[in-house]
């Protein structure tokens, strides 16, 4: 797995900076994820807060080569303190927690974590699917196909599954009659 950049997520350092702590939040725990295996900031002993401020500064404290210049210029140190306060919110939320088997500043993903992990990378999917491919499958599989993958280890029985599309697709009709709306769902804003 390679390192997905900030600037994959926030093309300039304005856009990023614009961003509440609970968007920043989530953006940077798939960020922080995406190093699992590269031992740079995430290491056997879990994620390291210094080692990812280094990284963030592009400043050298062993992980390995650098990059030429940080990510968002002259902008960096600013972009450096938010990603800072996105982290402590990461703590604040339970969302990272000490490894208190470590004698240094030594962080794990909490399950919580983990479950915003797993749901940030559905809504990754349902944004690259598009809305009338995501529609669609709810209202003909109750998005078993596309939009929620498999039922696996679910206790869900055929008929309470088609229950549920049914339910989908009505729930979809009446929405679709609504003018459209904005929702928050997590780290996301969606439309519709």
């Amino acid at each position: 797995m390679a390192v997905r950049p900030l600037n994959s997520f926030f093309a300039t350092a304005d856009e990023l900076l614009r961003q509440d702590l609970p968007t920043l939040g989530g953006i940077l725990l798939t960020h922080l994820k995406s190093y699992e295996g590269l031992n740079t900031v995430y290491q056997h002993a879990g994620l390291n807060r210094g080692y990812f401020r280094a990284m963030l500064e592009n400043r050298n404290v062993g992980l390995g080569p650098l990059p030429k210049e940080p990510e968002y210029g002259a902008r960096q140190p600013e972009v450096t303190k938010r990603m800072m306060e996105a982290w402590n919110w990461l703590e604040r939320q339970g969302l990272l927690i000490h490894n208190d088997q470590q004698p240094a500043d030594w962080f794990t993903i909490s399950s919580d974590g983990d479950a915003l992990l797993k749901q940030n990378t559905r809504f990754e999917q349902w944004e690259k699917l598009g809305v009338d491919r995501v529609k669609s499958d709810l209202t003909q599989t109750g998005g078993v196909r596309e939009v929620g993958g498999t039922l696996e280890g679910a206790s869900v029985s055929p008929t309470s599954r088609e229950r549920g599309t049914t339910q989908t697709a009505r729930s979809s009709a009446r929405q679709d009659a609504r003018p459209a709306r904005r929702t928050r769902c997590g780290s996301r804003t969606f439309t519709g």
